[in-house]
């Protein structure tokens, strides 16, 4: 696994904030927060992002984010509260 993209950013057409993308072989997931909750899912070709069905690779995936500091061990729910109250639109 490796980060291909740590920028935050909100989503096209969406209140989602992308928080990391990341690259397994031919796979790519997406980390974004949306609504309180924090969301890692799998890119598919055109669809949008799916849900990860394999709770072994949620959690790698998850492990892998907070070891790279996307996701704070200490809050993994809660992304990096001053980006987001400085540059939420609401």
């Amino acid at each position: 696994m490796r980060l291909s993209d740590t920028n935050r950013y909100y989503l096209p057409g969406t209140t989602a904030l992308h928080l990391a993308t990341v690259i397994d072989g031919v796979r790519e997931y997406i980390c974004f927060h949306l609504n309180e909750k924090i969301y890692i899912e799998e890119i598919t070709g055109g669809r949008g992002p799916d849900f990860i069905e394999d709770d072994t690779l949620a959690t790698e995936l998850h492990n892998f984010l907070t070891y790279h500091k996307v996701l704070d061990a200490n809050k993994p729910l809660i992304p990096d509260d001053q980006w987001y109250k400085k540059n939420n639109k609401d």
